[in-house]
């Protein structure tokens, strides 16, 4: 879970750890925390807040594409303006597409 107001990440973290199929393996307040730790863990999921310090959630999704591919990531935010959400959905065409292609590739 990557995201920088802890109120928000607590009550997602403390939601999400009621699941018992679910387990929490990081939580990270900044982009580059979260690259690190992306790359360390591997996880299956990332919940990544776009709005970032240090480093902003979407080019922290770029760059976990290479560190840690197998990973999916699902975007959160209070962001509004329409650059970043159109931004935030052509990363995710673009990760279906490839994923599409990888697919066929077998």
């Amino acid at each position: 879970m990557v995201e920088d107001s802890e109120q928000f990440r607590k009550f997602i973290c403390s939601t999400l750890g009621e699941r018992p199929e679910l387990q929490i393996v990081g939580e990270d307040t900044d982009g580059l925390q979260a690259l690190q730790r992306a790359d360390e863990l591997q996880p299956d999921l990332i919940l990544l807040d776009i709005g970032l310090p240090s480093l902003n959630g979407i080019e922290v999704a770029r760059r976990i594409r290479k560190l840690s591919p197998k990973s999916k990531t699902l975007c959160v935010s209070q962001e509004s303006s329409a650059d970043f959400v159109q931004e935030a959905l052509a990363l995710v065409r673009w990760a279906t597409s490839s994923n599409r292609m990888r697919e066929k590739s077998y």
